[in-house]
């Protein structure tokens, strides 16, 4: 086929989900896995996750896979890197999401990870429900147990033959 751009190659819609529980689909292991957030301290979740790039992110989100993991005063605040630099940011929209729904707000600084770029992911100080500013807050009150996700396709490179 060589060079050129094909749908049936390059068009393809993908999701890797990262925490997400056995018994929901994912490889963490049943009613245990997921990230847990239960204080103010902000943590590496994923060091790298090293897809065949290069590749272009539709949509970056958050799901709560028990019930009670968020409240009214915080929510965590996790950050996505490609190296150093920072790509996208997710908090949680509401404090009462249901278990297992999508529910967050994410703001893209790009979309775009290179042929040799890797995602980092990192919880960082919790933030008020639906926003990325910190207020006054018990850091202590932010539990349950997330997964994360990322929906993206892969982007023609010069270097991908047949």
């Amino acid at each position: 086929m060589g060079n050129k751009y094909d749908d049936g190659k390059y068009g393809v819609r993908s999701r890797k989900w990262f925490g997400l529980m056995a018994k929901y689909g994912g490889q963490a292991p049943n009613n245990t896995g997921g990230f847990t957030v239960s204080s103010g301290a902000d943590g590496t979740w994923v060091t790298g996750w090293y897809p065949e790039g290069p590749i272009k992110i539709l949509k970056i989100g958050i799901m709560n896979q028990k019930a009670g993991g968020a409240n009214s005063r915080a929510c965590p605040n996790i950050r996505f890197y490609s190296g150093t630099t920072q790509i996208a940011r997710l908090a949680m929209s509401s404090a009462t999401t249901a278990a297992l729904t999508v529910a967050s707000t994410t703001t893209l600084a790009t979309d775009d990870i290179s042929q040799k770029g890797y995602i980092a992911i990192v919880s960082a100080t919790p933030c008020v429900v639906g926003k990325h500013a910190s207020n006054s807050y018990s850091y202590n009150a932010v539990t349950g147990s997330y997964a994360c996700f990322v929906d993206w396709v892969p982007k023609y490179h010069s270097s991908w033959d047949v």
